[in-house]
């Protein structure tokens, strides 16, 4: 049988290059993968934090002023990271919302 001949001039360089290029990808991609993770957990804390705010002032303002609790849902539709929330009271029915239409419908989800 006969085996075909590899020149060293190609051969030395790819054993070092393929290799040095895998791990590169590899660590590229792993990185990414931990700055994605990071920022889901920062997204998250934030929300609760914002959750947590509004349902104090929820409590408070529905019974004081509805109209700073309207404020500060007002500032809460315009967190890019926020989809949406809404007050509601104990039959289901929205009384704030950052979709503005559902006010006085019942909760969907």
């Amino acid at each position: 049988m006969n085996w075909p001949s590899i020149s060293l001039r190609w051969l030395i360089p790819a054993l070092i290059v393929v290799p040095f290029s895998v791990v590169a990808v590899l660590s590229y991609y792993l990185a990414v993968d931990e700055k994605i993770g990071n920022l889901l957990e920062e997204s998250e804390r934030e929300l609760r934090g914002s959750v947590a705010v509004l349902a104090r002032s929820a409590e408070r303002l529905t019974r004081s002023d509805p109209s700073l609790l309207r404020q500060e849902i007002t500032l809460l539709a315009l967190e890019s990271k926020l989809a949406g929330g809404a007050v509601v009271d104990e039959q289901g029915l929205v009384l704030h919302s950052t979709q503005f239409a559902a006010i006085g419908d019942r909760l969907v989800h």
